[in-house]
Formats: C-alpha cells, structure tokens, sequence
C-alpha cells in the first residue's frame, strides 16, 4: 500500500469513528515534514483525545491517563459537585476541548 493509500485509509478510519485503528495507520506516516505527515500528526492526536474521552466517559480514568500528554493536552474535566438531599456528594463531569 502507497504512503497516500495508508494517508486515505487512515483517514476514512478516524472520519468512520474508528479512532485506534486511525492512530494505528496514522502514526508510521506522521514522522515526516511533508503536508500528509503533518496533517497525519494533527489527527493521531485527535484520535487519541477522542479515546481518552470514550475511557473517561466510561471510569476507564487509569487507561486514559496512559495515552499521549500530547493528545491530553487539548482536553479539560470540569468537576461540578452536587450536593443531595440525603447528605450524599455526586459529581458531574463535563469534558471540554481547548
């Protein structure tokens, strides 16, 4: 497969919602300082942003922390306590993009 074969495949993974396997066609092509390479860079990250958000969403907080600062960095928690009637805390996560 051609190196804008793997680029096209890659792509149609993340825009499909298939976000490890784009990371996982992404990420050999990223290396380079051509347009694909680069732009190749961008959606590995945002591949990456998109699981943490599925783990976190999920209580996968410990497999998300193990994925890519870079991908994480782009992405804030937002922690709302509420206080109940019966003297219980719930939490309410919110996830935003910078």
């Amino acid at each position: 497969m051609s190196h804008l074969q793997s680029f096209a495949r890659g792509m149609r993974a993340y825009h499909d919602g298939d976000h490890a396997l784009a990371t996982e066609v992404l990420t050999p092509l990223s290396g380079g300082g051509d347009v694909p390479a680069k732009i190749s860079r961008y959606y590995c990250a945002m591949a990456h942003r998109a699981i943490a958000v599925e783990l976190i969403g999920s209580g996968g907080y410990a497999e998300a922390a193990g994925l890519s600062p870079a991908a994480l960095g782009s992405l804030v928690i937002l922690a709302r306590p509420r206080y109940e009637n019966n003297g219980y805390v719930t939490v309410d996560l919110d996830f935003m993009s910078l």
